[in-house]
C-alpha cells in the first residue's frame, strides 16, 4: 500500500482472490489499498499537522467510482468474514478502520467515525483474544489511541471509547509492537510512529523511522515531502 506501482499490488490481490474468491481478508486488502492509495497522496504536507489538517478541514475529495470499488470489496469482506477465525476478525477491523477514516477525512463527519472506530478496537480486542500473536491488532489499537489524542479537548467528550484515553505512551507501545511482529501493518505503524514521536518531542526517532520508509518506498511522494521537511526541521 505504500508503493507508487498501485496497479502491480492490486494485480497481485486480484489474481490471489481469482483463486481464493471468498477470502475475506484479500477482500478488505482489496479496498484499503484503493483507499488508502488515493488518501495518502492528498493528505496536507507536514506529518504532525496532517490528521488535525483533514479533520478540521475541508476533507479528501473521493471520485464516485473509486468509492463504489472500495465499498464493494467492503461488503464483500463482510459478507466473507468468520467472526469466530483470526483472519475474518482482522478483516472485520480493517472494514470499520476504513470507514472510520472515510467519515472522518473525506465526509466530515468525524464523531460518527469513532463509532468505527470503537468496532474496529473491540474487533482487534477479539482478534487478540482468538490469536495472542496477531500483532496487526496493536496498529488498530494504537490508531485510535492517537485520534483520540489529537482531536481538540474540548471536543473529546463527544467521542468516547471504552478504556482509549488518548495516550500516547500506550500508542507508541502498540505501535512498536506492530511494527516489530506485524504482518499486514508493519509500515503503518512505523508511519504513525513518526507522527507519536514527533508528539513526544523524539525528533531524531521520528527522522529515523522516515527515513527508513523512504529508502523502502523511494516512490512514495508523500513520504518523500516528509522527509524533506523533518529533514530542513520543519
Amino acid at each position: 500500500m505504500f508503493r507508487a506501482d498501485i496497479d502491480a499490488a492490486n494485480d497481485s490481490l486480484h489474481e490471489y482472490l481469482g483463486e481464493f474468491p471468498k477470502d475475506a481478508l484479500a477482500h478488505s486488502l482489496c479496498a484499503a489499498v484503493g483507499f488508502y492509495h488515493h488518501i495518502s497522496e492528498r493528505m496536507p504536507e507536514g506529518p504532525r499537522e496532517m490528521l488535525a489538517a483533514v479533520l478540521l478541514g475541508k476533507g479528501i475529495p473521493f471520485p464516485a467510482t473509486l468509492r463504489k470499488t472500495v465499498e464493494l470489496e467492503l461488503g464483500r469482506a463482510r459478507a466473507y468474514a468468520n467472526p469466530c477465525q483470526g483472519p475474518g476478525v482482522l478483516a472485520l477491523a480493517i472494514v470499520e478502520g476504513i470507514k472510520r477514516d472515510y467519515l472522518a477525512m473525506v465526509s466530515q463527519k468525524w464523531v460518527e467515525s469513532f463509532e468505527c472506530a470503537r468496532k474496529a478496537s473491540a474487533h482487534a480486542h477479539n482478534l487478540l483474544k482468538i490469536d495472542p500473536e496477531a500483532h496487526d491488532a496493536y496498529f488498530v489499537l494504537g490508531m485510535t489511541e492517537y485520534m483520540l489524542h489529537r482531536i481538540p479537548g474540548i471536543l473529546r467528550p463527544l467521542t468516547p471509547i471504552q478504556g482509549v484515553h488518548g495516550d500516547v505512551q500506550k500508542a507508541i507501545r502498540y505501535c512498536e509492537t506492530a511494527e516489530r511482529t506485524g504482518n499486514y501493518f508493519q509500515e503503518f505503524a512505523r508511519r504513525l510512529l513518526v507522527d507519536l514521536y514527533l508528539d513526544e518531542g523524539r525528533r531524531p526517532d521520528a527522522l529515523q523511522q522516515i527515513r527508513k520508509l523512504s529508502e523502502e518506498f523511494p516512490g512514495n511522494r508523500g513520504i518523500a515531502k516528509d522527509l524533506r521537511k523533518l529533514s530542513a526541521g520543519r
